[in-house]
């Protein structure tokens, strides 16, 4: 299994941050992440014009759900983004969930995308997969969550939470939009990584707008920590 994150920006004013899941026993992955990942940029260049005039942060929400079927390839199964824009009035702009399927508004419950995968996302953030857990395991941290305030809800406190518990990887994603910090993070328990990003400075001075990292647990399968380019991905 391997962890990705995707930051890219427009300005100061309109950055992006996605971050996902997948399965790098599949021999395709590879190229199929470097071909979701160059149209995904492709996209945000060709829409960041009319994104930075929109103020309604709930239209964020429609473009990113509508963005996360570009990662609907055999081999990834969790995708989490996360937009911020200076223009926005109001919570919104971050999603979570299985790019196979139509992202919602959030349930404020946990849900189960696959058999060992679960997503739980509240109206206004946070959104969180644990990756390698159970019910009852995703429900007491959900339990956990619900009993932490929205200030306590970051991307770091939260992997921090995930760490305690048996699951092998877990991913953060906060609104780009509204009163929480915007941004993300993941981390693998193997590896012992936790990286967090914050909207939009983790996505200023990047070389070309444009950045992609994955962060592999099986080292045969890809290389944790390496940042790549989209035509060095899991070399």
């Amino acid at each position: 299994m391997f962890i990705f994150v995707i930051r890219l920006a427009a300005s100061p004013r309109l950055a992006l941050l996605a971050i996902g899941h997948g399965n790098a026993d599949n021999p395709a992955v590879s190229a199929a992440l470097a071909e979701a990942a160059a149209k995904f940029r492709s996209q945000f260049a060709f829409d960041k014009a009319s994104l930075a005039k929109i103020t309604d942060p709930m239209a964020y929400d429609y473009w990113l759900a509508n963005q996360s079927k570009i990662f609907a390839v055999d081999g990834l199964d969790v995708v989490a983004m996360s937009l911020y824009s200076q223009a926005g009035r109001g919570a919104g702009g971050g999603v979570i969930g299985s790019p196979f399927e139509r992202l919602l508004p959030a349930p404020g419950k946990a849900e189960f995308i696959a058999p060992d995968i679960c997503t739980v996302a509240f109206p206004g953030g946070p959104g969180v997969a644990l990756i390698g857990t159970e019910k009852a395991q995703a429900e007491d941290f959900l339990a956990f969550l619900n009993r932490r305030g929205q200030k306590e809800r970051s991307a770091a406190s939260i992997l921090a939470m995930a760490a305690q518990t048996k699951a092998e990887a877990a991913i953060a994603i906060l609104d780009g939009c509204g009163p929480s910090e915007p941004g993300g993070g993941f981390y693998i328990k193997r590896l012992n990584i936790k990286k967090t990003y914050k909207l939009p400075d983790s996505c200023l001075n990047l070389a070309g707008g444009f950045s992609l990292e994955v962060y592999g647990v099986d080292g045969a399968a890809c290389t944790g920590g390496k940042r790549s380019t989209a035509g060095e991905l899991l070399a």
